[in-house]
């Protein structure tokens, strides 16, 4: 039996995927803090000719620069959100979401 289509329940494919790239967009920090504390975890033996500070040095220097590389990644497929200041929502996504105007982050 064929049920009659009522409103769809899911956002727009834009919508939620812009949303994802914000959620991904507020854990960098917490992404960058895990890959930079990850080489305090390692014990290498810390021998004169073991070379383990350049490794060190060179895993902080990549993971510095992929951050970098990530970052302006979402930043470029976020711009037209951050420059419209929101995304054109329907009324029902927007009385459903939890932040009001108030409370919307200023960028």
């Amino acid at each position: 039996m064929i049920r009659p289509r009522g409103p769809s329940v899911f956002l727009e494919r834009r919508i939620y995927r812009m949303r994802r790239k914000l959620d991904a967009l507020r854990l960098m920090p917490l992404l960058a803090g895990i890959l930079f504390l990850i080489p305090l975890f390692i014990q290498p033996d810390f021998g004169a000719a073991s070379g383990a500070t350049s490794r060190v040095m060179i895993y902080v220097f990549l993971v510095w620069a992929g951050l970098i590389v990530m970052l302006g990644a979402l930043l470029h497929q976020l711009r037209p959100y951050l420059r419209s200041g929101g995304l054109d929502l329907p009324l029902e996504a927007q009385m459903a979401s939890p932040a009001s105007e108030k409370e919307r982050a200023p960028f």
